[in-house]
């Protein structure tokens, strides 16, 4: 894009997203997703490419990859729920476009710099500073005082088509290769889930508590009643009953405004949950893939490594390899999960994984005990008959100590069970 087409893509994109809210922000190697939401969802996409940087902005989810990198985690740290307060091209540098988003005494600061051979993005917040490369010197801008003026009095144009063929093409191979493995039912979800959105925004029930408000007030005061408010006044009905119905018509509205705000603030975050699943997982699983067991997807959400013992009726322990990836699995363990631990003594946590109200097996317990000696003894002689206690409670009660960087933690409404060794010698 020349510096003339970004001038007036900022104008256009500017137009769309003035006010909008940053609600996520991704990126990969190459790619930078900013998403923001005004009355529905747009997606500011910058490709990084060295040779060729390009920028879109649409209102399709872009099938981008997420990889942690710095940049992202520092805007998501800093720059969420910040509103766009300024998108324009600094014409004097080229192809250089600057993002700023603000709420209240903070703000963030994004300059984009989508020269060829010296891509790089500078952000700044009221105290902190990253980029995406290393900052060096930009190349001097070719364009003369004149080009400068002409680009100054161009006309605004609307690149929503351009941004639309530029989803189509980078995206319509992945989007019909899903189609032909499994049509996904999520896409028409998220639609059904942004229209809901919409149906409850639209509602006002403010001028019609006022409406009865208004009319009860002027019956209690019996004032003459005014024709706009005829219909809600019932002639056949005492004046006691009318006054008493108004204002019970106003707090019913009142509590259906404050379900509907309620409702909306729910429906908004599954709208989020459901694009960041779209994005995460953009292909649906088909008819032959394995179903993710609960001790995976603990070990996958809490980003921890460790091991896994299946238990009947599909129910598993894990336990980390660390005490960082202890916290990291009792931090993200369902309040109702068991945590088990050697009383008194130090080795590994372990974490029962079962669906609220499923009650464990004590056989099942001691076979998760018996792997807590197992690997809180690795490569020890443990004498046959040889006890100990083990605590277990629910993930619920057991809180990790501020601070302390062997993994210990406080617990309360335990149960203790006595184990006795088996004696197994284990090689590590």
């Amino acid at each position: 894009m020349s510096p003339f087409e970004l001038k007036g893509f900022c104008g256009w994109a500017f137009s769309v997203l003035e006010g909008a809210q940053l609600q996520n922000v991704w990126t990969n190697d190459q790619d930078l997703v900013l998403e923001f939401y005004k009355f529905k969802s747009f997606w500011l996409c910058f490709e990084l490419v060295q040779n060729q940087p390009y920028v879109a902005l649409v209102d399709q989810l872009p099938l981008i990859p997420k990889r942690t990198k710095p940049l992202g985690l520092f805007l998501n740290a800093n720059a969420k729920n910040l509103r766009v307060s300024k998108f324009h091209n600094l014409a004097e540098k080229g192809r250089v476009l600057e993002l700023e988003l603000s709420a209240g005494s903070d703000f963030c600061r994004l300059e984009l710099q989508l020269i060829p051979r010296s891509v790089n993005v500078l952000i700044e917040t009221n105290s902190k500073k990253i980029s995406w490369q290393k900052p060096r010197a930009l190349p001097v801008s070719q364009l003369s005082e004149l080009e400068l003026a002409k680009s100054a009095m161009a006309a605004p144009q609307d690149w929503s088509e351009q941004s639309a063929e530029w989803w189509d093409e980078r995206f319509r191979r992945k989007v019909q290769t899903q189609s032909q493995i499994k049509k996904d039912p999520r896409p028409k979800a998220l639609e059904k889930k942004r229209k809901a959105l919409l149906d409850i925004l639209d509602k006002n029930y403010g001028s019609e508590i006022e409406t009865w408000r208004q009319l009860g007030e002027l019956l209690k005061l019996g004032e003459e009643i005014p024709r706009h408010l005829l219909d809600h006044f019932q002639p056949l009905k005492s004046k006691v009953w009318n006054i008493e119905n108004c204002f019970q018509k106003a707090k019913d509205l009142q509590r259906k405004e404050l379900g509907s705000i309620e409702r909306s603030q729910v429906v908004q975050q599954e709208i989020i949950d459901l694009g960041k699943e779209l994005l995460e997982h953009p292909e649906p699983s088909g008819p032959k893939a394995k179903k993710e067991s609960a001790g995976h997807r603990l070990m996958q959400k809490s980003e921890s490594k460790g091991r896994k013992l299946v238990l009947q009726n599909g129910i598993e322990a894990v336990y980390g390899k660390s005490a960082s990836d202890n916290l990291a699995l009792l931090r993200k363990a369902q309040p109702w999960d068991y945590w088990l631990h050697l009383r008194d003594y130090p080795g590994a946590h372990a974490i029962i994984t079962r669906p609220r109200g499923f009650e464990v097996s004590i056989s099942e317990i001691e076979k998760v005990a018996q792997w807590l000696l197992q690997e809180s003894f690795r490569g020890k002689k443990l004498q046959i008959g040889q006890k100990l206690e083990v605590a277990m409670a629910e993930c619920r009660f057991v809180r990790p100590i501020k601070g302390d960087k062997l993994g210990r933690v406080t617990y309360n409404q335990s149960r203790i069970f006595s184990v006795a060794s088996k004696g197994l010698t284990i090689r590590s």
